[in-house]
């Protein structure tokens, strides 16, 4: 019995060490204690950040706006807005499909302030104000759902507006006051 556990135990050694070599020559796998160098170098973060990865305009986990205009993505907005009145850390992804290319932002929740990304540019807003609101009915519609970024913890949408919200507002809406980032027309 001594015998046969030696013969399978040398065996198995054996079936190891010719498992061990370099099988499939176009793997980057280098095994460890090796001097031999990857057959192909890693990617620098400067490469890879200079080259944008294409924009899906069909995530379904992001806020869908079309020249501005908000088309799908409500729930993924009452989501990252409830995360965060509830002081959790959160982030959306907001996509503006133009003309000349889709517009892609993510817009963060972190330690109790707002960074918006956009381009490789970042600001960094105070607050975030909005709800739902009646339109007048010359806007042909009956509610609208706004959301705008300010520094001012005393701002309202009324005020950002100077009064009544508009019915041509767009999703890059910028007053003194701040950013319009989320707005969504209903009942027409």
């Amino acid at each position: 019995m001594k015998k046969m556990i030696c013969i399978l135990a040398a065996a198995s050694m054996l079936f190891a060490a010719g498992c061990s070599g370099r099988g499939n020559v176009d793997e980057d796998i280098v095994p460890i204690g090796s001097d031999e160098p990857a057959l192909t170098a890693p990617v620098s973060t400067q490469d890879a950040a200079s080259t944008p990865a294409p924009v899906d305009i069909a995530d379904e986990n992001a806020v869908c706006f079309e020249n501005g205009v908000f088309t799908r993505g409500a729930f993924n907005w009452n989501y990252f807005y409830a995360k965060t009145r509830a002081k959790m850390n959160a982030q959306v992804r907001i996509l503006n499909a133009r003309a000349g290319g889709t517009e892609d932002m993510l817009l963060k929740f972190e330690n109790g302030a707002y960074v918006l990304v956009s381009g490789g540019q970042s600001a960094r807003y105070g607050y975030l104000t909005g709800g739902t609101f009646d339109m007048p009915e010359s806007s042909g519609y009956k509610t609208a759902d706004v959301y705008i970024l300010t520094d001012d913890a005393g701002m309202t949408v009324e005020a950002f507006f100077g009064g009544s919200i508009p019915a041509d507002i767009t999703l890059d809406y910028t007053t003194a006051a701040g950013r319009v980032i989320f707005f969504s027309f209903s009942g027409n």
